[in-house]
């Protein structure tokens, strides 16, 4: 798939939704602080799963990172680990490094989109 065919990085409306439930934005906030301190974490257990050829526990870290890029509209993060989660209930014995490389590229680019464009606009605003 093309870059241009690629989902929007980051959908703001899904966090400002999230903020709804609650009385204050403070737990969402809490919510996106943890996913950006553990994304280091969760993408060495994947590499390490994967070079351990254990695609039980590449599954499960996969889908962690699914469910917190929806909870946090991460669209392309999502559909960047959803296509690796694919290849492996696919059968495929090896995910290319450069699958894992635009993982981990595009997690950053979402690290550094949610601190600029949702953390740093409420704790000017909130």
């Amino acid at each position: 798939m093309a870059a241009h065919d690629l989902p929007p990085l980051l959908d703001l409306t899904q966090l400002w939704a999230m903020e709804s439930d609650f009385p204050s934005p403070e737990p969402v906030h809490r919510f996106v602080e943890d996913f950006i301190l553990i994304w280091n974490d969760r993408l060495m257990r994947l590499r390490s799963a994967l070079a351990d050829g254990d695609h039980p526990t590449a599954v499960n870290v996969l889908l962690g990172i699914k469910v917190s890029s929806v909870m946090i509209g991460a669209k392309q993060l999502r559909y960047v680990a959803g296509n690796i989660e694919a290849e492996l209930r696919g059968g495929t014995a090896e995910v290319t490094e450069s699958l894992l490389d635009a993982l981990a590229e595009c997690g950053t680019q979402t690290i550094h989109q949610l601190s600029r464009e949702y953390l740093h606009r409420t704790s000017l605003y909130g």
